[in-house]
């Protein structure tokens, strides 16, 4: 059963993936008459959908617990665990309200995936070349300034068991620059559904989905208050 529901997985996500991709490039063509901000909210909305439709029609089993509630005008940063591919449309069906992604490069070169990341407007950063890398930076700090907030996981990547990597110093440079909170977003069991590497999808697992209370962007503790709450919440 497992093998057949994993081909049938990858099925729908190639399938998914495509079909949103497209209708973010269609829709973004045949509305050359709207503003560039409402281009890309309805960009965001067809990204959601696509999260959302995912999560549903593979039946995986999600429990939140939401400690966070966006204040009205404010942006965030909200800053995940990466654990396995899943996190991307868990992050996307669940954060609250509008962002973009601050993801790596490679993104973008993916056929359709990438097309559709471009035109949404989100970014992406070559962690291998600084000054590229500071540019994206400050991509970053002008999307917040026009109201939108920013989803990016610190790690940079996924361990092959889920197991908390080492921070880049992305996020928080980004946090202390535009002087935005962090919100901690704790995702656990999705390394047990979809491994790094591996084929075979376990949807007998739950994942735990977990919202916190915003770190302030002023903190300088606001990497090591992060990397607490995440293994903490990995612990338990």
């Amino acid at each position: 059963m497992i093998f057949f529901f994993s081909i049938y997985f990858h099925f729908i996500k190639i399938l998914s993936t495509v079909f949103f991709s497209s209708a973010i490039l269609i829709v973004t063509f045949i509305t050359f008459f709207l503003s560039k901000e409402k281009k890309e909210y309805l960009g965001y909305t067809i990204g959601r959908s696509w999260g959302k439709t995912i999560l549903k029609i593979t039946g995986i089993k999600i429990k939140t617990n939401i400690n966070f509630s966006p204040e009205e005008g404010k942006n965030y940063i909200f800053a995940g665990n990466h654990q396995s591919s899943f996190d991307i449309y868990l992050l996307y069906s669940m954060i609250p309200i509008q962002f973009y992604w601050l993801a790596k490069k490679s993104l973008f070169k993916i056929p359709f995936l990438g097309w559709a990341m471009k035109f949404q407007g989100h970014i992406g950063v070559e962690r291998e070349n600084s000054s590229k890398a500071a540019e994206s930076l400050k991509k970053a700090i002008n999307r917040i300034k026009s109201g939108i907030s920013i989803a990016i996981f610190p790690e940079g990547g996924r361990s092959q068991d889920g197991t908390l990597q080492p921070f880049k110093k992305g996020a928080f440079a980004l946090a202390r620059l535009s002087q935005t909170d962090i919100v901690p977003v704790l995702i656990k069991n999705a390394c047990l559904i979809a491994p790094k590497g591996k084929f075979l999808i376990h949807r007998k697992h739950t994942v735990l989905l977990n919202f916190y209370p915003a770190i302030s962007g002023k903190d300088k503790e606001a990497e090591k208050k992060l990397r607490f709450i995440f293994e903490e919440g990995l612990k338990n």
